[in-house]
């Protein structure tokens, strides 16, 4: 292909490209986002493992206080502790001798088990088993294992692991504090293995922390790309797919052929294309299970859940109300851990627990070291007394720490009570479920500096503050919003990109404030939107949505088939007619294109209706449009198709039997039987999914619609019977006025089609996604009522539910609980109940306007498009009309009148086929009298005796035929400035040839004798002289005997026909007799064959006025002869022809290779789409395939060593 062609779809290719390059871009963005946030996981890993130690540490040592006190110091008496006289501690901050002394690491390799043994002063010990240390950190999910490993490489833990070894550094163990995270590449259980490791120090034990992931688990994660360019991508390899005939047609050079396949996948292309653009739009639309909406209501609710679960919390805490750390039966829960007020020095003055006073904890335990009672203490040196400050009592503190009872994290509110002079605080959990939406959205609730209060159980990554989630840059983001909008609204909200625990989301930065109450921070929240997640919805739902398409694609090939098998049968075997020869837009039609234009605007509108009817299900809606697209296609062949032949009573049984069998009546019979038994079978698999009423209201519309349109195509037919005129050549109309109402046809003709394709195209397209899309997204998060769907599923939805889940599950590896949910959907909440109907539906009806109004600029963004969409197709369908039926073609090319004596040059060129006709056209405008008669083909050598010119005294016109059969053209040449110095101003000179001039030219091969050439005849008058075949040697019927024995006693008049034809006017004759087509790109050729008469207008065969204008041969029996009389030489040379200058098979590899190419490009961000090896082929193919076809035209040296 030539690079100027590729212009023709170079905008699918830019296109492509730059998708690809987003694609890519963003890949490698998610792939250095998923390193970042390993190595902030492994921070927080280390991080936590190193505070649930101290936290146990801790936890030990006042354990061992505890038994100390109670050994020596206290006695208990109905439940109350009592010191004795003679014990020494008085405080807890006299407790520090009783601190662990030494730390011993042992391990069972038997037994599968580790820990550390702590040793206090008085010879006691307890243990810490190394799994309780990661307890925290086993609920990450970023990292598959999680292994501790000791300075040798070997697996301490998980205890299932002991005994074994990683592969993983040949370093030694040095400078352990200060070295970074590092990350390596191993081999673990046979496969390839991401690991990140850091070194970990507990007390005198080194260890290494080893986060785990599976390579290919990171590429993948690495390939979670934006899906909405991924869709776009996916978009345009559809529409290059779909468009490929389109473009291979608009590609056309002149040295292919327009074949009745082609034109025919050009249709099927415009319709593809619609139902990819129907497709495209309902996605746009809405794509998302939850919708907008459905996000925003879940953000309110989880707001406030949080406010009211704040103001209960600190409303106990300022109530002092101690039943509140009671355990409450009914829910299993306590509204409070503890109740807690502290001295100035840190000392618990008084702590309840499980409702009780704990008068124990009083002496052993130390709040010194937490924020909430550090908060309100005035700046102090170290010596200095501790005093509250006083100015904070109107202040509540808020945080989060962890427990010294369990090492569990717990929320904290604490005030300054003045007139106690004391710090109140109460702890709590958030165990319980605030709402529903605890398990299935994410959502972080933390103060202003990022300290994380509380998140939701799908975040599992274990973090106290945000900025160790999330990246530096976008951690400043967060920050600089939160610090610029301090006395903002708590509804507004900022929509942030972010990545976390490895997961692309959209975070929804929202405040949260609790009235008539003041935190030391302000509150916010982050609710994050899984995008990916939702994605994975829609591509599923897409995949079942294609499946659908495709079968609906597969009803219209099954319409082509029919189509194909119900044709006429043509005696001679060598034409086979287009199967959509009746969709040809005959002028003498245009009543019933009007009628079909309007038959469709109902329907749309009758579709729509049933789309919008809330209990009519995908399958419903489907079975709807295969019954419509089939029964519109009775009617179009009813309105378009042969006429039914009625019997006239006017004639004999015998002639009406005759003219009965002579029609057409048996294939319209046969065509609609098929048709009627398609629609049938759809009617009875429709009967149990739609109710009855509307079942009823379409079988009538059908029913009623055939037999109106049917008696419509009568009256038509006999309306233009009576309108025929019989032909006045004396009476023309006048060319203005034909070519007015050639262009007024061709947009009727365009409004039909495109109404066609978009009724059959662009509305299935949209509806059955829609529709589709409706059912799937109440699978999601279902909340479905029971009393809606029948319990027991019918063999049918039974069978759909099974496909449906084999289908799905093999589709997608994510394991999220909405994803499982989904696809494993209750089978008794899959069958719709078909509920009572109601005609009209308010609630459905209004709904749209209401949406519109929510959404108006939406609205009026997606009309703009759609508009210029449809301008397109308008353009594309009355461009591609134009030139597959040359609609624009100039009636006056066929009309060929004599010039008079006065415009008459007195030297002229004569073309044409039959040499028999010259003297007559001249002796139409000059008498020929006393005239010389010259025949190349008797005097070859142009002489007459010794004299280059004959004696030409006395003549007045000298005629020099056959000029073609010279066997030099440059002998003409030579004598022509004789001859036209031998005649004088009396005589007229005519050539005349069976070539055109320009052929005669273009035999001359040198320049300068070209140029001679065209000089010498730059003063002849040119004329070409069409055909006349006689009346007698036509037929009505090529097929009969009578045309067979015509052909064989007229084959020297078609052979002289054919010899005297150029190779380019042989070629697009031949191939016109084969396909019924004309290569639009010939249109000279054309225009010459035209004026030769060998082409006339299809309209004349018929007897009438050429009022159809597209170009066929002057005689039927002339295109069998072609047939049957072209040489497998001549042919094989068309061949050459063809790939030397054809152009459509090199755009067809062009194109096929980009989709190659596409197809690999999906595959590489989709895993699902094809395996590594099937991408590897697609892509290498598609790029050889493109390279192939730049090249092969593009070197002419290729294309000279090819032909």
């Amino acid at each position: 292909m030539g690079l100027k062609n590729f212009k023709i779809w170079g905008i699918f290719m830019v296109a492509i490209i730059i998708v690809a390059f987003m694609l890519f871009q963003q890949s490698n963005t998610n792939k250095k986002e998923l390193d970042q946030q390993a190595i902030r996981n492994m921070e927080l890993i280390k991080g936590n493992f190193q505070v649930t130690f101290q936290a146990f540490i801790n936890q030990k040592e006042q354990e061992e206080r505890k038994r100390n006190l109670l050994k020596h110091c206290y006695k208990e008496e109905n439940g109350i502790w009592t010191k004795l006289e003679n014990c020494d501690y008085l405080r807890f901050d006299q407790f520090d001798s009783l601190n662990v002394r030494d730390i011993t690491f042992w391990q069972n390799k038997f037994k599968k088990s580790s820990g550390l043994i702590l040793n206090f002063p008085q010879n006691s010990r307890d243990t810490i088993y190394i799994n309780q240390l990661f307890s925290k950190i086993k609920k990450q999910e970023f990292f598959e294992s999680v292994f501790l490993v000791d300075s040798v490489n070997s697996i301490i833990y998980p205890n299932s692991e002991i005994g074994k070894k990683l592969p993983l550094f040949g370093k030694e163990f040095k400078e352990v504090y200060h070295l970074p995270i590092n990350k390596e590449k191993i081999i673990y259980n046979d496969e390839d293995h991401l690991i990140y490791y850091t070194p970990v120090v507990i007390d005198k034990f080194a260890f290494y922390m080893v986060g785990v992931i599976k390579t290919n688990t990171f590429e993948s994660a690495g390939m979670r790309v934006d899906f909405s360019n991924l869709t776009i991508l996916v978009f345009l390899l559809g529409l290059m797919l779909f468009s490929l005939p389109i473009l291979s047609f608009l590609g056309l050079t002149k040295g292919d052929k327009l074949t009745r396949f082609g034109v025919f996948s050009v249709g099927l292309s415009l319709v593809g294309i619609m139902v990819i653009l129907g497709f495209g739009f309902s996605f746009s639309k809405n794509h998302h299970p939850l919708s907008d909406q459905d996000h925003e209501v879940a953000m309110h609710e989880i707001r406030k859940s949080i406010q009211a679960k704040l103001f209960d919390k600190t409303s106990l805490l300022n109530n002092w109300n101690t039943d509140a750390t009671k355990l409450l039966p009914q829910v299993n829960v306590r509204p409070a851990n503890d109740l807690i007020r502290i001295n100035k020095l840190g000392g618990i003055e008084s702590i309840y627990q499980n409702g009780k006073l704990d008068t124990l904890n009083q002496i052993y335990r130390s709040l010194q070291h937490r924020i909430y009672y550090s908060y309100f203490l005035k700046p102090s040196e170290k010596n200095e007394i501790k005093e509250f400050n006083k100015t904070k009592s109107d202040i509540n503190y808020i945080g989060s720490h962890y427990s010294l009872a369990n090492s569990k994290q717990e929320s904290v509110i604490s005030r300054y009570d003045s007139a106690l002079n004391l710090v109140e605080a109460i702890t709590f959990s958030w165990d319980t479920k605030l709402t529903q939406y605890d398990t299935l959205r994410e959502y972080l609730f933390f103060k202003k500096n990022g300290l994380i209060i509380n998140k939701s159980e799908r975040i599992k990554v274990a973090a106290d503050s945000l900025s160790q989630l999330l990246s530096a840059k976008k951690w400043q983001e967060v920050e600089a919003i939160i610090n610029n909008n301090l006395s903002s609204d708590q509804d507004l909200q900022w929509m942030i990109p972010l990545y976390l625990d490895g997961h692309a989301f959209n975070g929804y930065l929202q405040k949260v404030s609790l009235e008539n109450h003041h935190f030391d921070q302000d509150l916010w929240m982050l609710y994050l939107k899984d995008e990916h997640l939702e994605h994975v919805y829609s591509s599923l739902v897409t995949f079942e949505t294609t499946i659908l398409l495709l079968f609906y694609l597969l009803m219209l090939a099954l319409i082509s088939l029919a189509n194909k098998l119900n044709k006429t049968k043509t005696k001679n075997k060598t034409i086979e007619k287009f199967a959509y020869n009746y969709l040809y837009p005959k002028k003498s039609k245009a009543k019933n294109f009007e009628y079909l234009i309007w038959f469709m605007v109902i329907y749309i509108f009758l579709i729509i209706y049933f789309y919008h009817l809330p209990d009519i299900n995908f399958f419903g809606i489907f079975a709807i449009l295969i019954i419509t697209t089939f029964h519109f296609k009775v009617i179009t062949y009813m309105m378009l198709g042969p006429s039914w032949q009625k019997s006239n009573s006017q004639l004999s049984a015998e002639e009406n039997r005759k003219i009965i069998k002579n029609s057409r009546n048996q294939e319209i019979s046969r065509f609609i039987w098929i048709m009627g038994l398609v629609i049938a079978i759809s009617f009875g698999f429709l009967a149990g999914l739609i109710p009855y009423i509307s079942y009823f209201i379409l079988f009538i519309w059908v029913i009623g619609s055939s037999y109106y349109t049917f008696k419509k195509r009568l009256k038509i037919s006999e309306k233009n019977e009576i309108k025929i005129k019989p032909k006045d050549e004396t009476s023309r109309e006048s060319q203005g006025s034909q070519n007015s109402l050639a262009t007024n046809f061709h947009y009727t003709y365009t409004s039909f089609f495109i109404m066609w394709i978009f009724m059959i195209g662009f509305v299935p397209g949209y509806i059955i996604y829609s529709k589709v899309h409706q059912f799937e997204s109440k699978n999601w998060e279902p909340q479905k009522k029971a009393e809606n769907y029948k319990d027991i599923p019918d063999i049918f939805w039974n069978t759909y539910d099974e496909g449906r889940r084999l289908f799905f599950g093999n589709l997608t590896d994510q394991n999220a609980s909405q994803v499982k949910a989904f696809i494993y959907t209750d089978r008794s909440l899959m069958q719709p109940k078909l509920a009572h109907f109601k005609l009209i539906d308010p609630a459905t009806l209004f709904k749209p306007i209401q949406k519109l109004k929510e959404s108006m600029l939406l609205f009026i963004s997606v009309t703009i498009a759609f508009l210029l969409i449809l301008a397109l197709f308008i353009w594309m369908v009355y461009t591609l009309t134009k030139k597959i039926y040359f609609l624009d073609f100039e009636g006056f090319l066929y009309h060929h009148q004599n010039p008079n004596t006065s415009t008459l040059n007195q030297k002229v060129f004569l073309c044409g086929i039959d040499s028999e006709n010259y003297p007559k056209w001249i002796q139409n405008l000059i008498d020929l009298g006393n005239h010389e008669i010259t025949d190349c083909t008797s005097n070859p050598d142009l002489k007459w005796g010794e004299s280059i010119t004959p004696d030409l005294g006395a003549k007045n016109i000298w005629i020099i035929k056959n000029v073609h059969c010279l066997p030099d053209p440059l002998l003409l040449l030579e004598r022509l400035p004789h001859f036209i110095k031998a005649v004088n101003e009396n005589i007229y000179l005519v050539f005349s040839s069976g070539f055109s001039w320009k052929q005669l030219l273009y035999q001359i091969k040198d320049p300068h004798q070209k140029m001679v050439f065209s000089e010498l005849f730059s003063s002849f008058h040119f004329e070409y002289i069409p055909i006349e075949l006689d009346p007698y040697l036509k037929v009505k019927t090529p097929n009969d005997e009578k045309a067979s024995i015509l052909i064989r006693s007229r084959k020297a008049y078609f052979y002289n026909i054919w010899s005297e034809m150029s190779f380019e006017e042989k070629k697009i004759c031949y191939y016109f007799s084969q396909e019924g087509f004309f290569n639009f790109t010939n249109k000279p050729v054309i225009t010459e064959l035209i004026q030769k008469g060998i082409l006339v207008p299809r309209g004349i065969l018929d007897g009438g006025e050429s009022s159809e204008l597209f170009p066929i041969l002057f005689d039927k029996h002339f295109r069998i002869f072609i047939l049957n009389n072209v040489t497998e030489e001549e042919i094989q040379a068309f061949k050459r022809d063809e790939e030397k200058n054809g152009n459509a098979s090199s755009i067809q590899i062009a194109v096929f290779s980009f989709i190659l190419l596409s197809v690999a490009l999906i595959s590489y961000f989709d895993k699902n789409f094809l395996d590594q090896a099937s991408t590897f082929v697609a892509g290498i193919t598609g790029a050889l395939g493109g390279i192939y076809s730049l090249i092969r035209n593009s070197l002419p040296s290729l294309g000279k060593s090819k032909s």
